[in-house]
């Protein structure tokens, strides 16, 4: 007699890039948690690559969630002399990493993971999954503009997000078998009206992303319905509601219907 046992699927998430929305990320991670659903591999652009390296080491969720909501916009600012930015994302998001995960390399995390970045001398998305862990998150949300260029092996790279802003094939070639996607940009509902030059320039962005990897998601989600400043953490708590709504809302009852769990 033979007994057959049904191989459980393995879920991968797709983090987003999307600034200081990005804690919408962990409000998703935290419902996942609380209904025991594990997540076997992770692939994340920016802000995502961001809670992804710590998701990845195994970081309680509540730990990550009062680790974010301490940071505040100062501690991403420091004079860079490259002058190609205003700040360095090394000397910033890189020093947090190495600091909380010290031993800063792909290989020590407990889950598969990779990050997306951008070789803006060539043109072209790269994925980083050996090496440096806090460089590697460094130059996936390296947010041009804000942060210089990070030089690497010959090229230049800044934020993911320019190519590839949910990775979802990324995490697919990481062993998922359900990818779920989440885009923490906007669909639609901004008005100009009452808005900052900055927030335009971020609505501006919003629109320029190209979205077609989200195709090869079994799911995308958009926990953020409304626009918010990628450089605004007054909305922490807000957007931390949003995404446990979206898992409530939108995931968990796909990953029924799915029969995943």
């Amino acid at each position: 007699m033979f007994f057959f046992f049904k191989k459980s699927k393995k879920i991968g998430l797709a983090l987003g890039g999307g600034g200081a929305r990005g804690i919408a990320h962990l409000g998703i991670l935290q419902v996942l948690n609380e209904e025991n659903i594990p997540i076997s591999c992770i692939s994340g652009t920016s802000v995502g690559a961001f809670i992804g390296a710590f998701v990845a080491e195994g970081r309680p969720i509540e730990e990550m969630i009062e680790m974010v909501n301490s940071l505040k916009l100062k501690d991403f600012m420091v004079l860079d002399f490259k002058f190609q930015g205003i700040s360095s994302s090394e000397k910033t998001i890189g020093k947090i990493v190495k600091k909380h995960i010290k031993h800063d390399s792909f290989s020590g995390l407990k889950i598969p993971f990779s990050v997306v970045t951008s070789d803006i001398d060539r043109g072209v998305p790269v994925v980083l999954k050996k090496g440096s862990l806090s460089k590697a998150v460094s130059m996936s949300a390296n947010f041009p503009g804000l942060f210089s260029p990070i030089e690497h092996e010959g090229s230049h790279y800044v934020d993911g997000g320019v190519f590839v802003n949910v990775p979802t094939r990324q995490v697919r070639h990481l062993g998922a078998d359900i990818v779920i996607g989440i885009d923490l940009n906007p669909e639609k509902n901004f008005s100009c009206a009452r808005k900052s030059v900055l927030d335009v320039a971020n609505r501006s962005i919003d629109l320029l992303i190209d979205n077609q990897q989200i195709r090869r998601a079994d799911l995308i989600v958009n926990p953020v319905k409304e626009f918010y400043s990628l450089f605004e953490t007054k909305n922490n708590k807000l957007m931390l509601e949003m995404g446990r709504k979206c898992a409530e809302n939108e995931i968990i009852p796909f990953l029924i219907k799915k029969k995943v769990i």
